[in-house]
């Protein structure tokens, strides 16, 4: 479950939070996963990077958030908990997340 101290109400506000909220079970690949976070922090109103660090109560930098968000390879679980923190995710919206992580992981995900 993500820990931190959350996106306070106003944060959640903007974007386009109206449409569609990006769904994770929609990526085929790592890249496509990244680019479905993307949407997400868009949808949640577009923190930026040093608010999601704060959000997530510094579990996560700001460098580390740019660096996920900006590569094409799927992020590791804490940083991916971190992330759903930082948007104001919830237990359910952690749930969904990983279990399309652990989809796109595969078997590495089992053996560690």
């Amino acid at each position: 479950m993500p820990v931190g101290r959350g996106v306070p109400a106003a944060a959640g506000t903007g974007g386009d939070r109206e449409g569609r909220r990006p769904d994770p079970q929609e990526a085929a690949t790592p890249a496509e996963f990244v680019a479905v976070m993307r949407r997400y922090r868009a949808w949640v109103g577009s923190p930026s990077y040093a608010q999601m660090q704060f959000y997530c109560g510094g579990v996560c930098s700001a460098a580390g958030f740019r660096a996920a968000l900006t590569d094409c390879r799927l992020p590791c679980l804490p940083l991916l908990s971190a992330f759903i923190t930082a948007c104001g995710g919830g237990e359910a919206e952690y749930r969904r997340w990983v279990a399309a992580w652990q989809r796109l992981n595969g078997p590495s995900f089992l053996t560690g």
